[in-house]
């Protein structure tokens, strides 16, 4: 009878070992898969257990749950990854602060910048075009006509100005998820701000442009005419500006007056509380630093706010993993790669492990050895960063390079036997598996790999080929 169970048992896929009986393939049922400790799941799980166990009351198990899921919450949105290609290095940049709700308030200053027409902000004719081109149609269009660069290089042509190097940067940063925010655009972004800041409070901010404002008028006969004038600040179509459009100029369809708020009344031109909050003056500082967070009824952050949220996320920004690819003169930065210890001390690791000599013997295996160091990830510091920066100069361009996390390099043979020779010969020249009468290894004839001769370690070289009693002549012939 127990031959025919152990054989139905065979038969439905189980083994038989010392008596028992054990399945050979163990799927788990459906809602028990193992979950990867140390995800959030995990985290939640175990919450979970502890709960059912009762270790925990459920106030705890609802109060931790709060804090955990708050905290993987905000793990999400902290920072946002872009990595991309830069010259030969791979860039993985991370800033510093939240990222996302500066890149959705900026898409949502344009989109509205844009969705004002000249109409809805109390502009008519032509905007601000006074050369008789096409002028503005939009509140957007607008402020690029104000706010041109008053003190450009000369010779320089309007597109080449700040204000334009500087929304093409936020537009790249945006809408591009390859970007990498290099020196130059932080440098464009730091003019731009300093230089919206320094036109707060002056004749050129958008909220003390003067008007002269038709205070009162009267009918003289059968025509009006304006009897007083005074100054306005910041927008010229007050009620009194419509009522001498209306009766003076005989407009039939005349706009109506703008709100209250976009305009100061003033005795002369050059008088005014600078209380007035234009649109122009909205969409570029409303909410900013430079006039203590005061906002107006169409913005709550201007343009200058955005930017000033931007420059604090720059002061965290790093570079979580940087890939040098070994290109180019490599060779001449083995003083550079000389100083990185993380790589000295794998590369070490890896020449006394067995495994990367051909079958177990005294010939680099190449492919072997390249792929672990090409694919592991070394972790940086301050110092390291220096170091890397001076291996591949490019970095220095970009934001964050101070503060490189992580690094890879896809390293060559000719560079790799440099390293060797360096670092490895001196400590010891036969691989350890094959003890002190082994075979000194063998390296391929890239970067010096067969020059054995006027060394530090040629001596020890010596010996070891003594030793091991094998002609210098056959080791010169193999391929490492």
């Amino acid at each position: 009878m127990w031959k025919r169970l152990l054989k139905r048992r065979r038969r439905h896929g189980w083994s038989h070992r010392s008596g028992t009986f054990t399945p050979r393939n163990i799927k788990p049922t459906k809602g028990t898969q193992t979950v990867p400790s140390g995800t959030p799941q995990a985290k939640l799980d175990k919450l979970l257990r502890l709960y059912e166990q009762g270790k925990i009351t459920a106030e705890e198990y609802a109060e931790e749950r709060e804090k955990l899921e708050k905290s993987l919450e905000i793990r999400k949105k902290v920072k946002k990854k872009r990595s991309v290609r830069y010259k030969n290095v791979l860039i993985d940049q991370e800033l510093g602060t939240e990222v996302k709700g500066i890149q959705q308030a900026y898409t949502d200053w344009k989109r509205k910048s844009e969705g004002y027409k000249l109409g809805d902000i109390g502009v008519t004719g032509r905007g601000h075009s006074k050369e008789g081109g096409k002028g503005s149609t939009s509140l957007f269009e607008h402020l690029e006509f104000h706010v041109q660069p008053q003190k450009q290089r000369p010779g320089a042509k309007p597109q080449d100005g700040v204000w334009q190097r500087s929304l093409q940067t936020m537009e790249s940063l945006i809408q591009n998820e390859d970007a990498i925010l290099d020196e130059k655009e932080n440098d464009n972004l730091l003019v731009f701000i300093r230089r919206l800041n320094a036109m707060s409070n002056t004749k050129g901010d958008p909220r003390n442009i003067p008007f002269k404002n038709p205070a009162a008028i009267e009918k003289k006969g059968d025509k009006w005419v304006v009897v007083n004038w005074n100054w306005v600040m910041g927008h010229y179509r007050t009620p009194d500006y419509v009522r001498k459009r209306q009766k003076v100029d005989g407009s039939d369809n005349e706009q109506s007056a703008v709100d209250s708020s976009w305009y100061e009344i003033t005795g002369n031109e050059d008088g005014g509380k600078n209380i007035a909050k234009p649109p122009m003056w909205q969409a570029i500082f409303s909410g900013s630093k430079v006039v203590n967070g005061d906002k107006g009824n169409l913005f709550d952050e201007g343009l200058l706010k955005i930017l000033e949220n931007f420059k604090d996320s720059l002061e965290g920004a790093y570079l979580e993993t940087v890939v040098i690819d070994d290109v180019g003169n490599f060779e001449e930065k083995i003083n550079s790669l000389s100083k990185l210890t993380a790589l000295k001390t794998h590369l070490t690791k890896l020449m006394k492990d067995k495994s990367i000599y051909r079958g177990g013997g005294h010939v680099v295996n190449y492919g072997v050895l390249l792929d672990r160091i090409n694919n592991n990830v070394f972790d940086s510091n301050q110092r390291t960063s220096k170091y890397l920066r001076d291996i591949a100069p490019e970095l220095k361009d970009i934001v964050g390079s101070e503060d490189i996390r992580n690094f890879k390099i896809n390293i060559r043979k000719p560079a790799l036997n440099r390293l060797i020779n360096l670092w490895i010969r001196p400590q010891f020249v036969v691989p350890p598996h094959l003890g002190a009468n082994g075979k000194p290894f063998v390296l391929s004839d890239k970067g010096g790999g067969r020059k054995y001769e006027g060394q530090s370690w040629s001596a020890a070289y010596d010996k070891a080929v003594k030793d091991s009693q094998i002609k210098k002549s056959w080791i010169d012939s193999l391929w490492g």
